[in-house]
């Protein structure tokens, strides 16, 4: 395998980041930023706006995206993505994918699947392969029962934090 030289790859590298929940969004970009400083971030809360986006901007060296979002999602997204930016790379992160659900990322396009519990560093890393033009997956828990997945709470029936989520709200809220 060839090294891979980090600054060469994260030099003006445009990486469009899909989450409709903001505070992974703000988090994945947080790390995104404090390891590749001179990356371009365009941030989007929805499929739908960033297929917008896709379309009008011309350079995107790599799409991250949850593979769980509102509206179009799953492998009807990456299809998508595909079909509008054969050229990008997609990394797909997920925390309640089953290995199905994997299959069908790798089926669809996507260049990478990173399990949500896997740290920063291993999100970095993953990035820097896939520019580099490699396919990789991380790590995960990919057949864990949904109810390991997280639980809900008992008076407003929203999704608890699953533990990783919660280290990294912590870390967020730290700077």
């Amino acid at each position: 395998m060839v090294p891979i030289n980090p600054e060469m790859l994260d030099s003006m590298k445009t990486i469009l980041l899909l989450d409709d929940h903001a505070m992974v969004r703000e988090a994945f970009a947080a790390v995104i930023r404090e390891r590749m400083p001179h990356a371009r971030l365009l941030l989007m809360p929805t499929s739908v706006q960033a297929l917008i986006l896709m379309s009008r901007i011309a350079s995107i060296d790599v799409i991250v995206t949850d593979y769980h979002m509102p509206g179009i999602e799953g492998a009807e997204l990456l299809r998508r993505i595909a079909a509008e930016r054969p050229d990008v790379p997609i990394v797909v992160m997920c925390s309640t994918c089953r290995q199905a659900d994997v299959d069908d990322a790798f089926a669809c396009g996507a260049a990478a699947v990173i399990h949500q519990s896997s740290n920063g560093s291993v999100f970095i890393d993953t990035l820097r392969r896939v520019l580099a033009g490699e396919r990789c997956i991380s790590a995960g828990d990919w057949d864990a029962p949904p109810a390991d997945r997280g639980a809900l709470c008992a008076e407003c029936g929203m999704a608890l934090l699953t533990p990783r989520q919660a280290e990294v709200l912590a870390l967020v809220g730290e700077g």
